[in-house]
């Protein structure tokens, strides 16, 4: 978030944190396993899960469900 100048867009739970970390702890997952099996999870979460997430709800999945975490970017 730092290198895109991003932010919340507003604040959150603990609760909501913890689900959204385990998410994506859960997705980094994926990389390592599409290493081993190619083009398997990691392009299954890529493009069935995340990419229309995105495009319907502007938040990935895991943000999603973990509350509806929103990330804003800085404007100049």
């Amino acid at each position: 978030m730092i290198l895109v100048g991003s932010y919340w867009q507003r604040v959150y739970t603990p609760w909501q944190w913890i689900i959204y970390s385990a998410l994506y702890t859960a997705s980094l997952a994926t990389v390592f396993y599409w290493i081993w099996f190619p083009f398997d999870l990691l392009l299954i979460n890529l493009f069935v899960l995340q990419l229309p997430a995105v495009l319907l709800t502007k938040t990935t999945l895991h943000g999603l469900l973990a509350g509806h975490l929103i990330t804003e970017t800085l404007t100049e």
